[in-house]
């Protein structure tokens, strides 16, 4: 069985957290038998031999070789700069050329972020699985109603948040569905160990990990760790980095880029993560795959009530749910700090909605590949 994949975002080298989400479907698909061939945007930073071990083709597009559409801060941060605007137009031609004749050889297309990847594989195939995320639908939602019509007629359609198929109106059937992605974490430290070697000294650790943007909320989280009673943890890494850094108080340490063992590690050594993402330029997130990451590691899950991340936490049960306001979650923050054990079996008995072979067999199902168990 071959699938390809098609994508705006995959990870560049080992360790680079663009498109992780993609890498870590096409490994489960693997796992069930499949053949995966991605294509993804070109960029100056790509590790060939990782490219060549993950079967992945860097589709070329005219822009200026010192800018990146895709990458760094994603393509919503980065079309800010004129620069790239030719990328925006470009990269969809050069993508369909580029898989046009695979395709013919292919038994199914699955497509990261609806547009532009799910309408090409629309044209290019009979079975086609387009997963909605954040970016993609907050820009399909601009277009005129029959061009949203037209990019959910064809295939199969995942919407990670209920809000995003929302904003295209539509509505539930047998082929478009709300379906968040997987998760994976490497198994978990002893907890003693990971509070030593990031020096938490018995301090209530909060964790956020992902990239550096403001549609993930870092001046929400400085400006609430003003109150909190403990130490956070901030891992990742990008465009708002310096930004962040000028605003945290002395109980705030950032840590770098993180994955892999040192990754589950720091999620061993916190007593819940926190996700403050905010509204940004008429978007707001999908579903955060670090929220996943988190049930796998048995954290409960502090939210902002903005975009698809309120529907991933239970209130007072796996987490807490709170306005995107400073005192409102820097409150939240304390009453976390004392988590009991409960909130925390709570959460990690969500991990199997995360389980990645789970989502795998079900998107082979949705293609009509795979008969449901």
């Amino acid at each position: 069985m071959n699938i390809g994949i098609l994508t705006t975002g995959f990870p560049r080298y080992e360790g680079d957290l663009a498109g992780t989400f993609v890498l870590e479907m096409n490994e489960a698909l693997r796992a069930l038998g499949v053949e995966v061939k991605t294509f993804a945007p070109a960029s100056s930073r790509v590790d060939r031999a990782w490219d060549h071990e993950q079967q992945v083709t860097r589709v070329r597009y005219k822009v200026p070789a010192t800018e990146e559409l895709f990458y760094e801060g994603g393509a919503p941060l980065n079309l800010k700069r004129w620069q790239t605007w030719p990328g925006a137009f470009t990269f969809p031609a050069a993508l369909l050329r580029a898989v046009r004749e695979s395709s013919t050889r292919w038994d199914a297309i699955i497509a990261h972020f609806g547009f532009p990847c799910g309408a090409i594989a629309q044209g290019l195939h009979p079975r086609s699985l387009s997963i909605w995320h954040s970016a993609d639908t907050s820009l399909a939602a601009k277009f005129p109603s029959p061009f949203r019509t037209a990019l959910l007629r064809g295939g199969s359609h995942w919407f990670v948040a209920r809000e995003g198929m929302s904003r295209l109106g539509a509505t539930p059937t047998e082929r478009i569905r709300v379906q968040h992605l997987g998760a994976r974490i490497e198994s978990l430290p002893d907890r003693v160990l990971a509070q030593a070697q990031w020096e938490t000294k018995g301090q209530p650790v909060a964790l956020f990990v992902g990239r550096h943007v403001p549609i993930k909320g870092g001046t929400l989280l400085m400006r609430a760790a003003r109150r909190f009673r403990g130490l956070v943890l901030v891992a990742g890494a990008g465009p708002e980095t310096a930004r962040w850094r000028a605003m945290a108080p002395s109980n705030v340490r950032f840590v770098g880029s993180v994955y892999g063992e040192e990754k589950a590690s720091l999620f061993a050594a916190a007593d819940f993560l926190v996700v403050p993402s905010l509204s940004f330029d008429g978007r707001s997130e999908g579903a955060p795959t670090v929220i996943g990451e988190a049930r796998l590691a048995g954290l409960p899950v502090l939210v902002t009530d903005s975009g698809g991340q309120r529907d991933l936490v239970r209130d007072g049960i796996d987490g807490r749910l709170c306005p995107p306001r400073v005192h409102a979650f820097a409150s939240a923050m304390n009453e976390l700090s004392e988590v009991s054990g409960e909130m925390r079996a709570a959460s990690r008995r969500r991990a199997e909605e995360y389980a990645w072979p789970k989502i795998a067999q079900r998107a082979l199902v949705d293609l009509g590949l795979r008969e449901n168990d």
